[in-house]
């Protein structure tokens, strides 16, 4: 598999797992009463952007996890600033490339290619990840009853007379 087609098909994984955001949100607010959908919300809101938070950390990790074992084993020809310069960043590499004169084009073209390999591999896992949490979503949490169902429901014709402790299917 080439690396064109491998991107298509990490953002392709990505964005059918970011796809899974609304219908998840949709099944909290449909579980909760509408006296209880302020909290519903909040509880929805806050678990997106601590999983967007927690996300983007987790996929920077593995993105230079991997950028820097794709790189080990190629820089030991180069000197220690260029090395020490492109294991920190692209950016590092591009800067340590300008330097090294006729060597730099070599350098930044690994280093270009180890970002790419990462790049690809975080957004792999993110896409993985999020596509296990949706399935858990969707195993998890309970039946899906709408608000109009909860309504009626708690409207029930059996159910007491506020006043009187009889129900409303005894008189």
């Amino acid at each position: 598999m080439n690396d064109e087609t491998l991107s298509i098909w990490a953002f392709a994984l990505g964005g059918i797992a970011i796809g899974g955001i609304a219908p998840t949100t949709d099944l909290i607010m449909t579980s909760v009463t509408d006296g209880r959908s302020g909290a519903g919300s909040a509880r929805a809101d806050t678990a997106i952007q601590l999983g967007g938070s927690l996300g983007i950390a987790v996929m920077g990790a593995v993105m230079l996890t991997t950028y820097r074992a794709q790189l080990q084993g190629n820089l030991t020809e180069y000197p220690s600033f260029a090395a020490r310069a492109a294991q920190d960043s692209i950016a590092g590499a591009a800067s340590a490339a300008k330097a090294l004169g006729s060597r730099g084009p070599q350098l930044l073209g690994q280093a270009s290619e180890a970002f790419v390999h990462g790049t690809q591999t975080a957004y792999l896992v993110a896409a993985l990840v999020a596509i296990m949490g949706a399935g858990l979503a969707a195993f998890l949490l309970p039946g899906r009853r709408s608000r109009k169902t909860e309504q009626a429901a708690s409207t029930d014709k059996s159910s007491p007379l506020p006043e009187t402790g009889m129900s409303t299917a005894d008189k």
